[in-house]
């Protein structure tokens, strides 16, 4: 998190960052415009984040999320009932959305076709973009990590970038509409 911070607080000077009792687990949002209403959602045992991003007169919802991968029967349960949580938070919730993270599923799970469907949200992808696993260049990679975006949000691109993890990251660009 200190790294993190000293390396991007020239340009994403607003931050709220979420230590988690499991290493693995904590999460972070980094911004160039203010936070408010900020939570830590502890969802099974992972670190979950929510709050509003002040951009010039509209409070943009975002969630950050990070499900368990599903290795076992119990943490597949685990993962579809955190992306239930995800939906329900969302749906319950007004205004504009993004919500962001790695769901540890691909687009054609019917548990994200219902979250899709249900939230009314965009998947940001115009083409495939897989950003797992890295760490085997011989081992197709799945699109797991995601962008979201509500209506009133438009993307102008989605990229998969390289960085220090078994994931890529993603880096989108995004206008809010009518601005």
């Amino acid at each position: 998190a200190d790294a993190m911070v000293a390396g991007l607080k020239e340009v994403y000077p607003y931050r709220s960052i979420i230590i988690h009792d499991d290493p693995t687990q904590g999460i972070a949002v980094f911004s160039k415009y203010p936070l408010a209403e900020v939570n830590a959602l502890d969802w099974f045992g992972t670190a979950n984040i929510s709050g509003k991003v002040l951009v010039n007169d509209e409070a943009i919802n975002f969630l950050g999320l990070h499900t368990r991968s599903p290795l076992t029967k119990q943490r597949w349960e685990v993962r579809n009932d955190h992306i239930e949580l995800a939906r329900n938070l969302v749906s319950e919730t007004e205004g504009e959305f993004i919500v962001l993270g790695d769901f540890n599923t691909v687009p054609w799970d019917s548990r994200m076709k219902r979250f899709k469907s249900a939230t009314q949200l965009a998947d940001s992808r115009r083409k495939l973009t897989p950003t797992y696993p890295t760490w085997n260049p011989f081992v197709g990679q799945i699109p797991i990590d995601y962008i979201f975006h509500s209506k009133g949000i438009a993307c102008q691109s989605l990229d998969s970038v390289n960085i220090t993890s078994d994931h890529k990251g993603i880096l989108g660009k995004y206008n809010l509409k009518g601005t």
